[in-house]
């Protein structure tokens, strides 16, 4: 619904004709209150700047000329000499990667970026060890020995072993208590 010539009174009489939605009224009458809480702040700017001295009027003019956008980081990729990277641009060089500390900061590395994180110095090697025996592959399970009376399974490992005997009674009372 647009809101230009829109008031709240005239949406509340068409939402009660069921000729407009609850949402519609609300919209209206939001506008209506934006508009009025605009015009007041307008009103009150003005009569502080009409009633302030020339210096305060500076000040406040100074201070809005040096407010900066905020900008954050940019990850620009790998420096390249052909691009014009502006404040906060990121680069990666040689391993390393540089922050712009000005608009137009020159060639990089130089007095114009500043360093944030490089790669590390190579560290010395260490002593050789010696080799250990080879060992074997670790055991898997070949096949199951299942006790029907005690409701139980056992793995049967591929080097003769048995590993750990699963209690399967709680799992099959469970599931009978559920499907019944």
């Amino acid at each position: 619904m647009s809101m230009d010539n829109v008031n709240s009174s005239a949406t509340w009489a068409a939402y009660s004709a069921g000729n407009a939605t609850f949402g519609d009224w609300v919209e209206a009458r939001l506008h209506e209150r934006l508009t009025e809480e605009r015009h007041f702040m307008e009103q009150v700017f003005g009569e502080v700047l009409a009633t302030s001295t020339h210096d305060l009027r500076d000040e406040l003019n100074k201070a809005l000329a040096n407010l900066r956008a905020q900008r954050s980081l940019t990850v620009c990729g790998t420096y390249s000499g052909d691009v014009r990277y502006r404040m906060l641009d990121v680069v990666a060089l040689g391993g390393a990667s540089f922050a712009a500390k000005q608009d137009d900061p020159g060639p990089c590395p130089g007095d114009g970026w500043q360093l944030i994180a490089a790669q590390g110095k190579k560290g010395q090697a260490g002593k050789d060890g010696v080799d250990g025996r080879a060992g074997r592959d670790a055991p898997r399970i070949t096949d199951w020995v299942v006790n029907r009376e005690n409701y139980t399974a056992t793995p049967v490992m591929s080097d003769g072993t048995r590993g750990a005997v699963l209690d399967l009674r709680l799992l099959f009372e469970r599931y009978n208590a559920e499907t019944t």
